[in-house]
């Protein structure tokens, strides 16, 4: 009979897992706001940017999906911890 936990890695604790995935959320929101300045909202700010109606919705509609997907892991962070 072999022992479950024989040549596996230690597990993380209940605590640290959602802890991992909402620092990386809120690190991978970081990098996506970071990184349009130059591309996006440079030339929005100063009038030179040629978009149309769509470009615009389909970057709302990116950025609020992202922001509930950080909102989300924060959620869990905090909850789950006290279950």
């Amino acid at each position: 009979m072999a022992t479950a936990g024989t040549g596996t890695a230690p597990t993380p604790s209940g605590n640290e897992r959602p802890q991992f995935f909402a620092r990386s959320a809120l690190a991978m929101a970081a990098i996506v706001v970071l990184s349009f300045p130059v591309t996006y909202y440079f030339p929005v700010a100063l009038g030179s940017g040629d978009f149309d109606t769509l470009h615009h919705v389909h970057g709302l509609a990116f950025f609020a999906w992202f922001g509930l997907y950080v909102w989300q892991t924060q959620l869990v962070a905090r909850v789950l911890p006290s279950c």
